[in-house]
C-alpha cells in the first residue's frame, strides 16, 4: 500500500504511474518532472507559479493555516475582543508609470547579484519584494513570458548571460588565432 500523501504541493500535479512523472495542472503548464517528491514539486511551483507557492505552499501561509486549524478546535469559547480601526487614506497618493520590459526588470536583477556582488537571497527579501511586486504585477497584463522573479530564475538567468558571453567570445576569436610554428635550426 502506498504511503498517503501529505504535502499541499501535491494536489497541482497528477501522477503517471506507467511513465513515472508528474504533470503539473496549473493554468495548462504541462510540465513534467520526474517522479513525484515534494520538494521537487514545491521548487516547480517556486519557480514557474511564485504567486500560488506564496499563497498556498511557503513556510508563512503554511503556518498560518496551521494557526487557523488550531483556533478552530479550540473549545473554550472566548469573549469577542472589540479594536478600534485605524483608517489612513492618504489623498496625495501619486502613481507612476515606468517604462520597464520584463528582461530589462530581469536584467537589472541579474546585475545586483552579478556586477554589484549582492546575494541570490536578496530577490527574497521582503522589503525588495515590495518593490518587485507591484513591477511584476505591472508586467503580468502583458504576454511577456517573465512573470515570475525569483533567486532561482536569477540564477538562471546568470548561467545563459555567462553562455552567450562565452558564445560571443568564441565567435570574436573564431579563425582569428593562429599558431605559426618557426623552428629555427641551430647547428651546434
Amino acid at each position: 500500500m502506498a504511503r498517503k500523501r501529505t504535502s499541499p504541493v501535491h494536489k497541482y500535479f497528477k501522477f503517471n504511474i506507467s511513465t513515472g512523472k508528474s504533470v503539473c495542472q496549473i493554468e495548462s503548464c504541462g510540465h513534467e518532472l520526474a517522479g513525484e517528491h515534494a520538494k521537487n514539486l514545491e521548487r516547480h511551483i517556486e519557480s514557474l507559479h511564485y504567486e500560488i507557492f506564496e499563497k498556498n505552499l511557503s513556510v508563512k501561509s503554511r503556518e498560518m493555516e496551521k494557526k487557523k486549524k488550531c483556533n478552530e478546535q479550540k473549545t473554550i469559547k472566548q469573549k469577542p475582543m472589540t479594536q478600534s480601526k485605524l483608517h489612513f487614506e492618504n489623498k496625495n497618493l501619486k502613481c507612476i508609470t515606468i517604462e520597464l520590459t520584463a528582461n530589462q526588470l530581469m536584467n537589472a536583477c541579474t546585475e545586483l547579484v552579478t556586477v554589484n556582488g549582492r546575494p541570490f537571497e536578496l530577490i527574497e527579501d521582503s522589503g525588495f519584494r515590495k518593490i518587485l511586486n507591484p513591477l511584476l504585477k505591472g508586467l503580468a497584463g502583458l504576454d511577456n513570458g517573465c512573470n515570475v522573479i525569483n533567486k532561482r530564475n536569477v540564477r538562471s538567468n546568470v548561467i545563459d548571460k555567462s553562455n552567450e558571453v562565452v558564445a560571443n567570445i568564441k565567435d570574436l576569436v573564431k579563425n582569428k588565432l593562429r599558431c605559426n610554428h618557426i623552428f629555427d635550426t641551430i647547428n651546434y
